[in-house]
């Protein structure tokens, strides 16, 4: 049988056409897929997703064609700002822009999962994961550091961040916001005043509580 390299889908021969059914990706990007098929097999048609088009074989009995995957880019930790090994704190300054599909995401986990969260649970970072989250990680974090977060000129509520329930020095990780409410489609101007580090310590500012979206592949003509 033919095998699908790239995406996730079937993949069956027609005489000289190769039938993929149900092939996707990650939203908002493009790729080449390649397709193995059997010594001796010639392809000549590949229909993606109820789409035919002409192709042609490479050496190695393969074929390769570039698609697109439908929808937004979404993916875990979507970086805001990038980690700068130079960088030993002071300020820093962003612009962000927050795609609908982010809230619509979020909405449909507090619909399918909704949990009596307390006022408890909303100081840690990583319960109630309907919020949209901006996060500092630090490596080798110390927990007596001060932050100062501002959004769109307003300054914003930058928790500590620790994995353990109770504070711990030990589990402290950086800094968190609660952006939730913050309007999507629309450029915010970040501003962060950090703690003096060692070179690299602060590991970038990154949007938490999102999962990867997927799409399904059209061909790119």
């Amino acid at each position: 049988a033919p095998v699908l390299f790239g995406a996730t889908g079937t993949a069956r021969l027609d005489g000289s056409r190769l039938q993929l059914d149900d092939v996707r990706g990650d939203a908002g990007t493009t790729a080449v897929l390649l397709v193995a098929v059997p010594a001796g097999g010639r392809i000549a048609e590949v229909v993606l997703n109820g789409i035919a088009t002409p192709v042609s074989m490479d050496a190695g009995n393969t074929v390769q064609f570039p698609v697109r995957f439908d929808g937004v880019a979404l993916s875990p930790f979507i970086p805001v700002v990038r980690h700068d090994p130079g960088f030993s704190g002071g300020s820093l300054r962003a612009s962000l822009t927050i795609p609908q599909a982010v809230f619509d995401q979020l909405r449909a986990r507090r619909a399918a999962w909704p949990m009596p969260w307390t006022s408890d649970d909303f100081r840690t970072s990583w319960l109630a994961p309907e919020r949209l989250l901006l996060w500092a990680p630090f490596a080798t974090a110390d927990d007596r550091w001060d932050a100062r977060l501002v959004i769109d000129g307003k300054p914003a509520e930058f928790r500590k961040s620790y994995t353990a329930i109770q504070v711990e020095r030990s589990t402290f990780t950086g800094f968190h916001a609660d952006i939730s409410l913050l309007a999507p489609g629309v450029a915010h101007t970040i501003e962060l005043d950090l703690p003096t580090t060692a070179r690299g310590q602060f590991l970038g500012l990154y949007l938490e509580n999102i999962e990867r979206t997927y799409g399904r592949a059209s061909l790119v003509r």
